[in-house]
């Protein structure tokens, strides 16, 4: 079982509420849940993997304004898009 899995298991990692962008939509207390998950989870990573990969695209995301986070949307439906026209799995 991964460090994940077995964290979430024993309770250690809550479940994030209304997507990532829920900030955007006026709840910043859940933003505020979902970035401390996004945190635990980074560190989690990094000592499992030493990577501190997660860590900084979580600090990056977090300074984004609502234009950026648009922009970002839009291109992961692009993104999408391409890939349901090539047939591939989309993740």
């Amino acid at each position: 079982m991964s460090a994940l899995a077995a964290a979430r298991r024993r309770g250690g990692l809550p479940a994030a509420r209304r997507g990532v962008n829920a900030g955007d939509q006026g709840q910043k207390d859940a933003e505020r849940e979902n970035s401390a998950l996004a945190d635990r989870i980074a560190s989690i990573y990094k000592s499992t993997t030493g990577s501190a990969a997660l860590i900084d695209l979580a600090a990056a995301y977090r300074v984004w304004g609502g234009d950026e986070r648009a922009l970002r949307r839009t291109a992961k439906g692009s993104k999408r898009t391409l890939l349901r026209a090539d047939g591939e799995t989309i993740r």
